[in-house]
């Protein structure tokens, strides 16, 4: 029943896209691969294709919220099979299967020139599907985001898709996988911010603005550490602080209690910002979790950064996106068991920065030279090149 419904809703919604300038893009589970979606979307729009998304039920939310295209879009099935007992794993094959088959069936009336993967297990059944006998004419590709590839991105490399990267390092695929270093699609407001808004460092005697970002919804851990480690901080220091953060709503009265009390000034305490480009323009520092996405606005926006990666990635994928940075001096990274050990490791550190913000200032250089801008539209014009070749093989 519930595929019947989603391929109704196909029926209504994309009937008029099922032209040879279809592009499925397919992503889930997280906005760390639903917006980089979202942002190719948008730019292959502009080029005159049609976007449409294959995604999961998480994703469902995310999506109708930041959908401002009408663009149209199926929520299919899938399921995970790596790591887990046998019974979750079986379940997650057949979701998987089923998945799969919905893609086959969305495929077959879309005729669509790409596949697109973002990672994640959602992006599995489109591109398996893209994989049959059926869809020979259909180009397959993934973008990895992080500097670790993913278990599906790996699987789907081995089946012979395209591989786009975001970081010029990145481990886990074979030697003869086909990969392009593409760079992470981002908000085109955010591709250009250093530019609008080139970086200065605060100075000794001014206001220092801490942007603190944790995930979705804001990493509780955040909100317990990272006050510990500003507790710490010399009195004079506290009082030039200027401080924005992502937390859940449980948290927010404790916080503003807190920073009240050690006499540091409360711009924003909210669980999600909507003005994200006015926040990381003021910001001075940030202090974040180092996803795929996260890094690449960081370096785009030349902003310095603190690293906490999230400990529980599967492949520690967060820490190795951040000692990219960190290898060529342009963050900081604490692991986060070091964190909750001893808070005032953090402290240390905000104070040499605070006390010497021309260390800011070198890091802001460092991130100019790691830069990638362009990189939606540098991913855009990869795949109408690959569709090109596709239509017209002797050129």
């Amino acid at each position: 029943m519930r595929f019947q419904e989603l391929h109704q809703r196909g029926t209504n919604t994309v009937t008029s896209h099922s032209s040879s300038h279809n592009i499925i893009l397919a992503a889930g589970g997280t906005g760390g691969h639903l917006f980089p979606a979202m942002s190719l979307g948008k730019t292959l729009e502009e080029k005159g294709y049609t976007p449409i998304f294959l995604i999961d039920k998480r994703a469902e939310v995310k999506f109708q919220e930041k959908n401002a295209s009408d663009w149209s879009f199926f929520v299919i099935k899938s399921g995970g099979i790596v790591g887990k007992n046998l019974f979750t794993r079986m379940k997650g094959a057949l979701q998987l299967l089923l998945g799969t088959i919905q893609a086959a069936f969305i495929l077959r009336r879309l005729k669509p020139d790409a596949v697109i993967g973002f990672g994640g297990y959602p992006s599995l059944p489109p591109l398996l599907a893209a994989r049959l006998p059926f869809f020979k004419k259909t180009i397959p590709l993934v973008h990895e985001g992080n500097a670790v590839a993913g278990t599906a991105n790996r699987l789907l490399a081995r089946l012979g898709a395209r591989v786009c990267l975001s970081f010029p390092e990145t481990k886990g695929f074979s030697d003869n996988a086909a990969s392009e270093y593409i760079g992470m699609p981002i908000r085109p407001e955010l591709d250009d911010l250093s530019n609008r808004y080139p970086y200065i460092p605060p100075s000794t005697t001014g206001e220092i603005h801490l942007l603190i970002v944790g995930g979705s919804l804001g990493a509780s851990v955040f909100s317990t550490l990272i006050p510990q480690a500003l507790e710490a901080l010399p009195n004079e220091i506290r009082s030039k602080i200027y401080i924005s953060q992502q937390a859940s709503e449980d948290f927010i009265p404790q916080l503003t209690e807190k920073y009240n009390k050690l006499g540091i000034h409360i711009k924003k305490i909210v669980p999600f910002f909507h003005d994200m480009i006015e926040q990381i323009s003021e910001a001075h520092l940030l202090i974040s979790r180092s996803g795929g996405g996260t890094v690449a606005e960081v370096i785009a926006a030349d902003r310095p950064a603190i690293f906490i990666p999230l400990p529980t990635a599967a492949a520690d994928e967060q820490t190795v996106n951040a000692n990219f940075l960190v290898k060529n001096q342009a963050a900081w990274l604490i692991p986060q068991r070091e964190l909750s050990e001893n808070p005032q490791q953090l402290t240390v550190l905000l104070k040499e920065i605070f006390e010497n913000t021309q260390i800011l200032a070198q890091t802001a250089d460092h991130l100019k030279i790691l830069a990638a801008p362009k990189a939606t539209e540098r991913f855009t014009d990869y795949i109408i090149s690959l569709i090109s070749h596709s239509s017209n093989p002797s050129e």
